[in-house]
């Protein structure tokens, strides 16, 4: 995970060596492996060099091009590139001869702007185009490579982390009250802001082009299509697809010149990622894989060591145990804080240590199973689309079978089928559709536990206008003698009203009805701001330890295709992520394909929490809170802080983004 930057001057200001140096310091933890300047006129670029990949060894960036006339620094791996030197007629060269970043000079020559369209990987990059004095900078698909940009006062400059951007003498850091006021909020959706005024994010998937004299331009050059469909002929083509795009996904990411490792929780993601490596590996005959597994003795609740095991028993592995109960999220906090440029670090502390493992074994490249749950989906929104479709003994068959696979707390097969039936039945009501809902009452009564009486009244009768309208009256009375809880309880309220966060919140989290199907829950997930935050926060950690992190279930082909899978190849025969479960058949141990319970790491933090970070807790709601006396309201907050530390069982949700915020500015000494 190399670092890039860069600055350019719209006034024509030249750009000194002496202040990409300095840049270059802020973030010299990514480049073990070189450094690099180059600057012409009102331009600069600037590289911090991590070898991974084979062609990496041969890559010398920034690169000039004087035959294009082009100057390139990239963070970038390419996964294809087979495809991309046949299409820009690059055969001439072979081996590890031609590294990614030429081939991306080579795209931009054949298709200017519209070359991250063509690219398949991981990538953030800025390209100099001399002969049209136009800085193109873009970023991946999904946000893996970080690209931050500060523009003010005719100077724009950009880099890798926000630190390189911050030594620039011109640059001040003054805090931006929007993002502090999202992090009251626990609003992360907003993919452009961060805590400094005029430092910004490049989104995933944009691109950003700066002529010189003229403001930035940013667009968006590909995004996901919600209307796309896949239907194969039987469960096992599709099976057999997702393998081949899986496998392919893995194999991509173990291109290395180095050791490759994976992080093994023994859930259903990170397994199927370390069994993929391990199958690639022997077909290949290459070196085992190493694995890195936090286990937890103390905390059986969140210990999943015998999963783990079962995967370990394979072989072909070199596995690097790591006790995770000896530290909490906070022990090393001013590491952690020093690593990254914002306050929201979640549980990352769990990437820190294994980071830290993973550079003491030699290994630079180390693939997680980041989100697989969301990639390929659970499926139960194919209840809703069963109701809408008025299959109710499907819908009966799907919700009784998965209650039996899995152990959910409050989970029930009556509560499942009156999630996902009752909106279908208000609207056939509404509609006096009497044949279909009463064929659906007759089905649907003895499951949800109410006569057909009270379904009757509650669908049928009250659907009526004149009844509805008089109930919305008296809903709209009780809601006027009601008190309306504070949906901003953390917020100051003089701060509250002098931003007007409302209107934000509303912007960046409106209040849309509930998804229709499940491609419509898993396009909307797909594309918050809660799938970028935490690689962003994983990135700099991995970066300080000299290890890239990768992420296999972000392919963007895996991606395509799961999101374009009819909802029964995720939910079928009560097993959630179904096609995954039947793809990795024969590369996952059956125990853990057909696994139903899932790993929680809720225990083990809170344990942490408890035994090791206590008094600092304490000391950050005493004293810490109050540099925060202007936006947060003390009371609340601490009144929070005394009920989470007496019920550890609590979920610590929006107050843990005000604590990490409050000790992130005693670091910044904000």
């Amino acid at each position: 995970m190399s670092g890039i930057l860069g600055l350019l001057y719209q006034d024509g200001r030249p750009v000194g060596e002496a202040q990409l140096s300095v840049m270059l310091e802020a973030i010299a933890h990514r480049g073990p492996d070189g450094q690099g300047l180059w600057c012409e006129g009102s331009v600069g670029l600037g590289h911090q060099m991590l070898w991974t990949t084979p062609e990496s060894l041969q890559e010398k960036l920034p690169h000039w091009d004087a035959a294009l006339q082009y100057a390139i620094t990239a963070d970038v791996r390419l996964d294809n590139r087979a495809e991309l030197i046949d299409r820009l007629g690059l055969q001439q060269y072979s081996g590890d001869r031609l590294t990614d970043s030429d081939i991306l000079l080579a795209a931009y020559r054949q298709w200017g702007a519209a070359c991250p369209e063509h690219l398949l990987g991981d990538f953030a990059f800025a390209l100099w185009d001399a002969p049209n004095q136009t800085l193109f900078c873009a970023r991946d698909h999904f946000g893996v490579k970080p690209f931050y940009f500060y523009t003010q006062s005719q100077a724009f400059a950009f880099a890798t982390e926000i630190k390189a951007i911050l030594a620039l003498e011109e640059v001040s850091p003054q805090l931006n009250e929007t993002r502090i006021a999202d992090c009251l909020a626990a609003n992360v959706n907003d993919r452009r802001i961060t805590i400094y005024q005029n430092i910004w994010r490049l989104p995933p998937a944009h691109a950003l082009t700066l002529r010189l004299g003229e403001a930035p331009q940013e667009y968006q050059y590909w995004q996901l299509d919600p209307t796309r469909e896949i239907h194969r002929a039987s469960d096992a083509d599709y099976a057999e697809e997702y393998r081949e795009i899986f496998l392919s996904a893995v194999q991509c990411r173990m291109r290395s010149a180095y050791p490759v490792g994976a992080h093994l929780s023994g859930g259903l993601d990170s397994s199927s990622v370390a069994c993929s490596a391990r199958y690639l590996s022997l077909k290949h005959q290459q070196a085992p894989i190493h694995t890195f597994s936090h286990t937890y003795p103390d905390v059986p609740a969140s210990d999943e060591s015998e999963f783990i095991h079962k995967v370990l028993a394979q072989g072909h592995f070199t596995h690097h145990d790591i006790r995770g109960d000896v530290l909490g999220a906070l022990t090393e906090w001013e590491s952690l804080f020093g690593a990254v440029d914002e306050p929201l670090i979640g549980n990352a502390y769990f990437n820190w240590i294994v980071n830290r493992s993973a550079q003491e074994n030699g290994v630079r490249v180390l693939m997680s199973g980041f989100d697989g749950d969301t990639v390929v989906g659970h499926g139960l929104n194919l209840l809703t689309e069963s109701a809408q479709a008025l299959q109710w003994q499907l819908l009966i068959q799907e919700a009784t079978l998965f209650v039996q696979r899995y152990e959910r707390a409050g989970t029930t097969v009556s509560g499942l089928v009156r999630l996902h039936s009752f909106p279908t039945l208000k609207k056939l009501g509404r509609a006096r559709r009497w044949v279909s809902l009463a064929q659906a009452i007759d089905q649907l009564s003895p499951i949800v536990q109410f006569s057909r009486k009270r379904l009757w009244y509650e669908f049928g009768l009250k659907e009526l206008d004149g009844l509805r309208q008089l109930r919305q009256l008296r809903k709209k009375r009780r809601q006027r003698r009601s008190p309306t809880p504070n949906p901003f309880p953390y917020f100051n309220p003089s701060f509250l009203a002098r931003l007007n966060y409302p209107q934000r919140q509303q912007e960046f989290e409106p209040n849309l009805p509930p998804p229709q199907s499940e491609r419509e829950f898993q396009w909307r997930t797909l594309t918050s701001g809660t799938m970028v935050l935490p690689l962003e926060i994983v990135g700099p950690m991995s970066a300080v330890h000299g290890v890239e992190t990768t992420h296999p279930f972000l392919d963007k082909r895996l991606v395509e295709y799961c999101l374009a899978l009819p909802a029964s190849q995720k939910l079928s025969q009560g097993w959630s992520r179904m096609i995954l479960r039947r793809g990795m058949d024969g590369i996952l141990p059956p125990d853990i394909q057909w696994r139903g319970s899932k790993g929680s790491a809720t225990a083990v933090f809170f344990h942490g929490l408890q035994k090791y970070d206590r008094p600092l807790l304490d000391e950050i709601a005493d004293q810490d809170f109050n540099r925060l006396e202007g936006y947060l309201n003390l009371d609340h907050a601490r009144e929070q802080y005394r009920i989470l530390m007496n019920n550890s069982g609590e979920n610590i949700g929006a107050l843990w983004f005000v604590i990490t915020l409050a000790l992130w500015l005693r670091l910044k000494k904000c």
